[in-house]
């Protein structure tokens, strides 16, 4: 995606709606792995139950100290370009109010797009790739990217899907980042899950963004869930049949899609016929 229209705003926040803290996770990785400043910092207490999410305290040289539950905007410096990346922790309270000032911050930016990043927990195995979907309800954004989807969920949601909706209202384009992820493994940290997430990124926004060791460790996970997994033969016996429903859904779609494909060309042939 072209920067000169405003950067590419990406946000994620540990909470209901980050799986095995797969959002999150990833914002970390990037953090790690790609020169930037913080530019803001919000972490009012009335946003927060610190007995839900509670402050870390750390041992430095100069002293203990104690990280309190924040929402942060960071400056990431990708090659040939700079990218925004919110990351914290959901709010628990006054997500009026919270959203009220974020969007503030966030439509300063002047932003050419915000993504969201979340992950859900589904019936499906840790050994096949994990699935991803874009989602958005701009018709520009869906017209512009095949691989994002128009956002048709009804349901329960979270502060970012609360926020994308007041960015929607003022012409602000947002989309929805999400990656299904195995139910049996719910725990942080998942690297497939942020894996995945990336290259949702890469493919839809054309970001540059270098996996490093996140291949390495994704496989280095599924061989220590697999082998975890394979001491109880009954979550041996469930995996195995996630397995294979997941495969006859993946060949059920790739005879689908044979098909459409056999009938298009059919009709191109027979309007080259006709002319």
């Amino acid at each position: 995606m072209p920067t000169d229209k405003g950067p590419i705003v990406i946000l994620a926040l540990n909470g209901w709606a980050d799986a095995g803290a797969s959002g999150s996770g990833l914002a970390e990785y990037l953090i790690d792995h790609y020169e930037g400043e913080e530019i803001l910092r919000i972490d009012d207490e009335r946003y927060f139950n610190f007995q839900d999410v509670r402050p870390i305290q750390r041992m430095r040289a100069e002293g203990m100290s104690i990280d309190w539950p924040a929402v942060i905007l960071h400056r990431l410096h990708l090659p040939g370009q700079d990218v925004i990346l919110g990351y914290g922790s959901e709010p628990s309270l006054y997500w009026r109010t919270f959203i009220s000032e974020f969007q503030a911050s966030v439509k300063g930016l002047e932003p050419s797009v915000v993504v969201t990043l979340g992950a859900q927990l589904v019936d499906i195995p840790h050994t096949r790739p994990f699935p991803w979907g874009v989602y958005s309800t701009d018709p520009q954004l869906v017209a512009d990217h095949p691989q994002i989807e128009p956002l048709e969920y009804n349901g329960p949601t979270s502060a970012l899907a609360v926020l994308c909706a007041e960015l929607d209202a003022q012409h602000i384009p947002t989309a929805q980042a999400w990656v299904s992820v195995p139910h049996y493994v719910a725990d942080p940290p998942n690297p497939k899950a942020q894996l995945a997430l990336l290259e949702a990124l890469r493919d839809c926004f054309g970001l540059e963004l270098e996996s490093d060791g996140l291949p390495d460790a994704s496989q280095t996970w599924e061989e220590q869930i697999t082998q975890l997994t394979g001491q109880s033969p009954e979550i041996g016996t469930y995996v195995n049949q996630l397995e294979t429903a997941f495969d006859d859904e993946a060949e059920q779609e790739s005879n689908s899609g044979q098909v459409v494909e056999e009938i298009e060309k059919f009709l191109r042939d027979l309007g080259e016929d006709r002319g």
